[in-house]
């Protein structure tokens, strides 16, 4: 799914606020802003999630859904879906 990994999409629905101007002045300073307005967001459970883009019949959805490793194949009542918050790709 590129460009639809959880991490991006939860980037894309949360921008790193402007920061105030003695941040931006300090290269060193501005990536440690960056760095931790992304930290909530980074990629370790990816592999839980799937993102999908389906349309038909007139109608378009897209859903980010999540299923833990943990889950077995027999009890997938651990997995769910839903709207992503942002969308999946970028420009869509």
């Amino acid at each position: 799914m590129s460009g639809g990994r959880w991490s991006e999409v939860m980037r894309r629905a949360n921008p790193v606020p402007d920061p105030p101007a003695e941040i931006r002045a300090d290269p060193a300073r501005l990536a440690q802003w960056t760095e931790s307005h992304h930290a909530p967001f980074s990629p370790g459970f990816e592999h839980n999630y799937a993102g999908f883009h389906a349309a038909g019949c007139g109608h378009e959805a897209e859903h980010l859904c999540f299923c833990p490793l943990e889950a077995p194949i027999g009890k997938q009542a651990a997995c769910h879906c839903k709207a992503p918050i942002a969308p999946l790709l970028p420009g869509s």
